[in-house]
C-alpha cells in the first residue's frame, strides 16, 4: 500500500513539474503546422474573422456550421457534428471522408501527433 501511494505521489509531482512544458511544446508545434498548412484559408484561432474558411475561434466543442457570417456548404450544415477533439482529429485527417461535400479543399494531415498538436493550438488560443 505504501509503495502504491508513493508511486502516485511521484507520478503527480512529475506530471505537475513537466506536464505544462510538454503541452506548451505541443501547442508551439501546432502553431507552426497551422501557420504552414492552414493559414492559407483560416485566420489564427485567436482572430474571430472569417476568411476563405470560417473562423476557428472557439472551434473546440462548437457545433459545425454555426459560426456567424460564413457561407457553409450544405454538407457541413447537415453534418450536425460537435467539434470535439476526437471529431476534429477525424476531420483534419480526412475532411472529405468525415464530411463528404465539404468546401474544405485539403487532403488532410496523416500524422496523429501533428493533428493533436494543431488541436491543442486551436484549443489554447481562443483569447
Amino acid at each position: 500500500m505504501k509503495k502504491c501511494v508513493m508511486t502516485i505521489i511521484v507520478v503527480t509531482i512529475v506530471t505537475a513539474a513537466f506536464g505544462g512544458s510538454v503541452r506548451a511544446q505541443d501547442v508551439d508545434n501546432g502553431k507552426k503546422i497551422f501557420m504552414k498548412l492552414c493559414i492559407a484559408c483560416h485566420y489564427p484561432p485567436n482572430d474571430e474573422r472569417n476568411w476563405f474558411g470560417p473562423s476557428l475561434h472557439g472551434i473546440v466543442n462548437r457545433r459545425s456550421a454555426q459560426y456567424k457570417d460564413y457561407s457553409y456548404s450544405a454538407a457541413m450544415k447537415n453534418s450536425n457534428i460537435i467539434w470535439t477533439e476526437e471529431n476534429l482529429d477525424k476531420f483534419i485527417k480526412s475532411p472529405d471522408i468525415t464530411v463528404p461535400g465539404t468546401k474544405m479543399d485539403c487532403v488532410g494531415i496523416s500524422t496523429p501527433k501533428d493533428r493533436a498538436d494543431i488541436i491543442s493550438y486551436l484549443n489554447d488560443n481562443v483569447n
